[in-house]
Protein backbone atom coordinates (compact mmCIF):
# COMPACT_ATOMS: atom_id res chain seq x y z
CA UNK A 1 0.00 0.00 0.00
CA UNK A 2 1.14 3.64 -1.26
CA UNK A 3 0.40 6.61 0.83
CA UNK A 4 -2.15 8.49 -2.12
CA UNK A 5 -1.79 12.19 -0.47
CA UNK A 6 -0.35 13.94 2.15
CA UNK A 7 -2.78 16.22 4.58
CA UNK A 8 -2.22 19.22 6.61
CA UNK A 9 -0.84 18.75 9.51
CA UNK A 10 1.52 15.85 8.65
CA UNK A 11 -0.74 13.10 8.14
CA UNK A 12 -1.10 10.42 5.09
CA UNK A 13 -4.15 9.48 3.51
CA UNK A 14 -4.43 5.83 1.95
CA UNK A 15 -7.64 4.23 0.09
CA UNK A 16 -8.11 0.43 0.33
CA UNK A 17 -10.51 -0.93 -1.93
CA UNK A 18 -12.22 -4.61 -0.82
CA UNK A 19 -15.04 -6.68 -2.84
CA UNK A 20 -18.18 -7.76 -0.87
CA UNK A 21 -20.04 -10.26 -2.11
CA UNK A 22 -23.88 -10.34 -1.32
CA UNK A 23 -25.22 -13.83 -1.70
CA UNK A 24 -24.27 -15.17 -5.17
CA UNK A 25 -24.76 -11.34 -6.83
CA UNK A 26 -21.30 -10.44 -8.30
CA UNK A 27 -19.18 -8.49 -5.85
CA UNK A 28 -19.34 -4.83 -4.85
CA UNK A 29 -16.90 -2.32 -4.22
CA UNK A 30 -16.48 -1.36 -1.05
CA UNK A 31 -13.96 1.27 0.24
CA UNK A 32 -12.31 2.47 3.32
CA UNK A 33 -9.76 5.71 4.03
CA UNK A 34 -6.72 4.99 6.56
CA UNK A 35 -5.34 8.38 7.69
CA UNK A 36 -1.64 7.71 9.60
CA UNK A 37 0.42 11.00 11.13
CA UNK A 38 3.96 9.86 11.89
CA UNK A 39 3.38 12.21 15.47
CA UNK A 40 1.33 9.30 16.66
CA UNK A 41 3.04 6.89 14.99
CA UNK A 42 0.78 3.68 16.71
CA UNK A 43 -2.75 5.27 15.99
CA UNK A 44 -4.19 4.32 12.63
CA UNK A 45 -7.45 5.50 11.88
CA UNK A 46 -9.71 4.51 9.32
CA UNK A 47 -13.02 6.23 7.69
CA UNK A 48 -15.39 3.99 5.77
CA UNK A 49 -16.64 5.39 2.28
CA UNK A 50 -19.81 2.69 1.87
CA UNK A 51 -23.32 4.24 1.72
CA UNK A 52 -25.93 3.23 -0.74
CA UNK A 53 -28.01 6.34 -1.85
CA UNK A 54 -31.84 6.03 -3.53
CA UNK A 55 -34.92 7.35 -3.16
CA UNK A 56 -38.55 6.55 -0.79
CA UNK A 57 -42.11 7.96 -0.79
CA UNK A 58 -43.66 8.33 2.52
CA UNK A 59 -47.27 10.05 2.59
CA UNK A 60 -47.55 12.09 -0.49
CA UNK A 61 -43.80 13.10 -0.71
CA UNK A 62 -40.78 11.06 -2.43
CA UNK A 63 -37.40 11.67 -0.26
CA UNK A 64 -34.05 11.41 -1.20
CA UNK A 65 -32.23 8.85 1.39
CA UNK A 66 -28.92 7.37 2.05
CA UNK A 67 -28.52 4.07 4.35
CA UNK A 68 -24.50 4.25 6.32
CA UNK A 69 -22.38 0.99 7.22
CA UNK A 70 -22.18 1.97 10.54
CA UNK A 71 -20.23 -1.00 11.66
CA UNK A 72 -18.17 -1.01 8.40
CA UNK A 73 -19.02 -4.77 8.01
CA UNK A 74 -19.93 -4.39 4.54
CA UNK A 75 -23.41 -5.29 4.97
CA UNK A 76 -26.45 -2.76 5.69
CA UNK A 77 -29.24 -5.40 6.83
CA UNK A 78 -27.81 -5.34 10.70
CA UNK A 79 -30.45 -2.50 11.67
CA UNK A 80 -28.72 -1.80 14.95
CA UNK A 81 -25.49 -0.81 12.88
CA UNK A 82 -26.50 1.64 10.34
CA UNK A 83 -27.64 5.12 9.69
CA UNK A 84 -30.65 6.20 7.36
CA UNK A 85 -30.41 9.62 5.80
CA UNK A 86 -33.55 11.70 4.64
CA UNK A 87 -33.38 14.96 2.65
CA UNK A 88 -36.62 16.09 4.94
CA UNK A 89 -36.68 19.71 3.97
CA UNK A 90 -35.69 18.61 0.21
CA UNK A 91 -32.91 20.74 -0.33
CA UNK A 92 -30.88 18.48 -2.27
CA UNK A 93 -28.66 18.02 0.98
CA UNK A 94 -28.07 15.07 3.70
CA UNK A 95 -27.16 16.31 6.46
CA UNK A 96 -25.28 13.91 8.28
CA UNK A 97 -23.84 15.90 11.55
CA UNK A 98 -24.57 14.22 14.95
CA UNK A 99 -27.12 16.50 15.79
CA UNK A 100 -28.91 16.38 12.54
CA UNK A 101 -32.44 16.34 11.67
CA UNK A 102 -32.38 14.55 8.54
CA UNK A 103 -29.98 11.17 10.52
CA UNK A 104 -31.61 8.80 12.74
CA UNK A 105 -30.20 5.11 13.35
CA UNK A 106 -32.20 2.63 11.55
CA UNK A 107 -33.31 1.18 14.16
CA UNK A 108 -35.14 3.78 15.62
CA UNK A 109 -38.65 5.12 15.06
CA UNK A 110 -38.98 8.58 12.90
CA UNK A 111 -41.93 11.52 12.15
CA UNK A 112 -42.09 12.84 8.91
CA UNK A 113 -45.01 15.50 8.93
CA UNK A 114 -46.39 13.88 11.74
CA UNK A 115 -46.45 10.26 11.17
CA UNK A 116 -44.10 7.92 12.30
CA UNK A 117 -41.98 5.18 10.41
CA UNK A 118 -39.63 2.31 11.20
CA UNK A 119 -37.68 0.47 8.90
CA UNK A 120 -38.31 -3.02 8.60
CA UNK A 121 -35.38 -4.22 6.53
CA UNK A 122 -33.07 -3.57 4.69
CA UNK A 123 -31.51 -5.59 1.95
CA UNK A 124 -27.43 -6.96 2.55
CA UNK A 125 -26.24 -4.96 -0.37
CA UNK A 126 -27.91 -1.88 0.39
CA UNK A 127 -30.08 -2.48 -2.68
CA UNK A 128 -33.39 -1.50 -1.05
CA UNK A 129 -34.94 -0.77 2.31
CA UNK A 130 -38.65 -1.40 3.46
CA UNK A 131 -40.04 1.19 5.83
CA UNK A 132 -43.83 0.93 7.41
CA UNK A 133 -45.94 3.13 9.52
CA UNK A 134 -46.03 2.19 13.02
CA UNK A 135 -47.86 2.95 16.23
CA UNK A 136 -44.96 4.24 18.08
CA UNK A 137 -45.08 7.90 18.98
CA UNK A 138 -41.66 9.81 18.91
CA UNK A 139 -41.44 13.86 18.21
CA UNK A 140 -40.23 15.19 15.03
CA UNK A 141 -36.58 16.35 15.49
CA UNK A 142 -36.60 20.40 14.87
CA UNK A 143 -33.93 21.35 12.80
CA UNK A 144 -30.81 22.90 14.57
CA UNK A 145 -29.26 24.93 11.65
CA UNK A 146 -28.69 28.51 11.43
CA UNK A 147 -31.59 30.28 10.06
CA UNK A 148 -34.48 27.93 11.94
CA UNK A 149 -35.97 28.86 15.13
CA UNK A 150 -34.71 27.49 17.98
CA UNK A 151 -36.42 24.90 19.81
CA UNK A 152 -38.24 26.37 22.93
CA UNK A 153 -38.29 25.08 26.19
CA UNK A 154 -37.88 25.36 29.98
CA UNK A 155 -36.31 24.96 33.36
CA UNK A 156 -35.61 26.10 36.95
CA UNK A 157 -32.59 28.27 37.41
CA UNK A 158 -30.39 28.41 40.74
CA UNK A 159 -32.66 31.02 42.26
CA UNK A 160 -35.51 28.29 41.75
CA UNK A 161 -37.37 31.09 39.60
CA UNK A 162 -38.75 29.44 36.05
CA UNK A 163 -37.36 30.63 32.60
CA UNK A 164 -37.99 29.58 29.13
CA UNK A 165 -37.05 30.52 26.14
CA UNK A 166 -40.09 32.43 25.08
CA UNK A 167 -39.76 34.54 28.05
CA UNK A 168 -36.61 36.22 26.74
CA UNK A 169 -38.12 36.33 23.42
CA UNK A 170 -36.95 39.93 22.17
CA UNK A 171 -33.30 39.79 23.51
CA UNK A 172 -30.43 38.07 21.89
CA UNK A 173 -29.71 35.01 23.66
CA UNK A 174 -26.70 32.77 24.36
CA UNK A 175 -27.05 29.37 25.36
CA UNK A 176 -24.00 27.56 27.17
CA UNK A 177 -24.53 23.47 26.81
CA UNK A 178 -21.29 23.00 29.63
CA UNK A 179 -20.36 20.88 32.80
CA UNK A 180 -18.00 21.09 35.30
CA UNK A 181 -15.87 18.24 34.48
CA UNK A 182 -15.11 19.40 30.81
CA UNK A 183 -12.05 21.72 30.60
CA UNK A 184 -12.54 23.47 27.42
CA UNK A 185 -15.99 24.53 28.94
CA UNK A 186 -14.25 26.09 31.98
CA UNK A 187 -11.63 28.16 29.67
CA UNK A 188 -14.69 29.40 28.00
CA UNK A 189 -16.42 30.65 31.16
CA UNK A 190 -14.23 33.91 31.70
CA UNK A 191 -15.24 34.71 28.18
CA UNK A 192 -19.11 34.23 28.59
CA UNK A 193 -18.79 36.20 31.82
CA UNK A 194 -17.31 39.09 30.56
CA UNK A 195 -19.77 39.11 27.60
CA UNK A 196 -22.82 38.50 30.09
CA UNK A 197 -21.54 41.98 32.09
CA UNK A 198 -20.66 43.97 28.65
CA UNK A 199 -23.49 43.28 26.74
CA UNK A 200 -26.35 43.04 29.23
CA UNK A 201 -27.86 46.31 28.71
CA UNK A 202 -27.53 46.06 25.30
CA UNK A 203 -30.54 43.20 25.27
CA UNK A 204 -27.82 39.83 25.72
CA UNK A 205 -28.70 37.14 28.16
CA UNK A 206 -26.42 34.32 28.63
CA UNK A 207 -27.91 31.18 29.87
CA UNK A 208 -25.90 28.22 30.64
CA UNK A 209 -27.43 24.65 30.33
CA UNK A 210 -25.36 22.30 32.54
CA UNK A 211 -24.86 19.00 31.79
CA UNK A 212 -23.25 17.94 35.26
CA UNK A 213 -23.37 14.57 36.69
CA UNK A 214 -24.73 15.79 40.24
CA UNK A 215 -26.61 18.40 41.46
CA UNK A 216 -24.33 18.94 44.04
CA UNK A 217 -21.11 19.72 41.56
CA UNK A 218 -23.31 22.20 39.53
CA UNK A 219 -23.76 24.04 42.84
CA UNK A 220 -19.98 23.97 43.44
CA UNK A 221 -18.51 25.18 40.41
CA UNK A 222 -21.86 28.14 40.35
CA UNK A 223 -20.14 29.15 43.90
CA UNK A 224 -16.44 28.12 42.32
CA UNK A 225 -16.25 29.89 39.41
CA UNK A 226 -18.77 32.99 40.05
CA UNK A 227 -21.06 32.48 38.16
CA UNK A 228 -24.10 35.32 38.06
CA UNK A 229 -25.98 34.87 35.04
CA UNK A 230 -28.91 32.86 34.71
CA UNK A 231 -28.03 28.93 34.84
CA UNK A 232 -30.41 25.97 34.69
CA UNK A 233 -29.06 22.14 35.94
CA UNK A 234 -30.08 20.02 32.66
CA UNK A 235 -28.11 16.97 34.37
CA UNK A 236 -27.04 13.92 32.31
CA UNK A 237 -29.68 13.49 28.86
CA UNK A 238 -31.19 15.46 30.33
CA UNK A 239 -34.14 17.55 28.06
CA UNK A 240 -32.89 20.66 27.33
CA UNK A 241 -29.66 18.61 25.95
CA UNK A 242 -31.82 15.68 24.95
CA UNK A 243 -33.87 18.40 22.68
CA UNK A 244 -30.91 20.09 21.02
CA UNK A 245 -28.96 16.57 20.49
CA UNK A 246 -25.97 17.85 22.31
CA UNK A 247 -23.27 15.83 21.34
CA UNK A 248 -20.13 17.34 22.85
CA UNK A 249 -19.69 20.33 24.92
CA UNK A 250 -18.91 22.91 25.02
CA UNK A 251 -21.79 23.96 22.44
CA UNK A 252 -23.33 27.19 22.03
CA UNK A 253 -26.27 28.27 20.29
CA UNK A 254 -26.82 32.18 19.66
CA UNK A 255 -30.11 32.89 19.54
CA UNK A 256 -31.45 36.54 17.64
CA UNK A 257 -34.33 38.70 18.75
CA UNK A 258 -37.12 36.87 16.72
CA UNK A 259 -35.89 33.27 18.19
CA UNK A 260 -34.23 32.07 15.09
CA UNK A 261 -30.59 30.35 15.79
CA UNK A 262 -27.96 33.33 14.54
CA UNK A 263 -24.83 30.85 15.34
CA UNK A 264 -23.83 27.90 17.08
CA UNK A 265 -20.57 26.36 18.46
CA UNK A 266 -19.18 29.85 18.60
CA UNK A 267 -16.48 30.48 20.91
CA UNK A 268 -13.77 33.11 22.08
CA UNK A 269 -13.40 36.10 19.73
CA UNK A 270 -15.65 34.42 16.83
CA UNK A 271 -18.32 34.17 19.44
CA UNK A 272 -17.92 37.87 20.17
CA UNK A 273 -17.75 39.12 16.92
CA UNK A 274 -20.73 37.21 15.82
CA UNK A 275 -22.65 38.96 19.23
CA UNK A 276 -21.58 42.37 17.92
CA UNK A 277 -22.56 42.12 14.77
CA UNK A 278 -25.98 40.91 16.19
CA UNK A 279 -26.55 44.05 18.23
CA UNK A 280 -25.34 46.38 15.72
CA UNK A 281 -27.94 44.99 13.25
CA UNK A 282 -30.95 44.77 15.74
CA UNK A 283 -32.84 48.16 17.00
Amino acid sequence: MEWERRLGGGGYLASVPFQVRYDDTTPSAYRLFLIWNPLYPTVLIYCRDSYREGVIRLGETTYRIAVIDEDTDGRYDDLSGGTLLIDLDQDGDLLTTMDSHERYMLDEPFNVNGTVYRVTTVAPDGSHIEIEVTDEWVAAKPPLEVGYPAPLFDGIDTNGREISLSSVRGSIVLLDFWASWCAPCIWELPTLKELAAEFADNGLVVLGINLDRSEGAFDQAIIEHVLTYPQIYDGIEGPIASLYRIAGIPMTYLIDRKGIIHGKGLRGEDLRQAIETLLSDSP
